[in-house]
């Protein structure tokens, strides 16, 4: 097949499409807030256990920030998150992150005053 026969049947696979988190991100504040469950929750950089650590959290800190839980592309125990916020800190590196759901308590962000009509 050339590059011509396969036009057709081309299509664009943008990163919104696989991380709807981003979508989230610019239409408002963070929309959910996550807390480890047990001591520690580890924010990696792939989504398996022995993914490299880009972020630890260590209880009782939040992380907050925008959440996609469920994905066609990654295993069911995982989602990923643009992070925000980690504590009172704002996060500026690695702010693209996997997380196991099963190690996270995971909540709706409260409304933010400052955006309210």
């Amino acid at each position: 097949m050339t590059c011509e026969e396969g036009v057709g049947e081309a299509q664009s696979l943008g990163e919104s499409q696989i991380f709807t988190e981003i979508l989230k991100a610019w239409d408002g504040p963070p929309t959910e807030v996550v807390t480890p469950i047990k001591d520690e929750l580890l924010l990696l950089s792939e989504p398996t256990n022995d993914a490299g650590r880009l972020h630890v959290v260590k209880a009782p800190a939040e992380v907050k920030g925008w959440l996609t839980r469920k994905s066609p592309y990654w295993p069911r125990d995982f989602a990923s998150m643009l992070v925000y916020s980690i504590g009172e800190e704002v996060v500026t590196n690695e702010t693209c992150v996997f997380l196991n759901v099963n190690h996270a308590l995971i909540v709706d962000a409260p409304p933010d005053p400052d955006n309210e009509s």
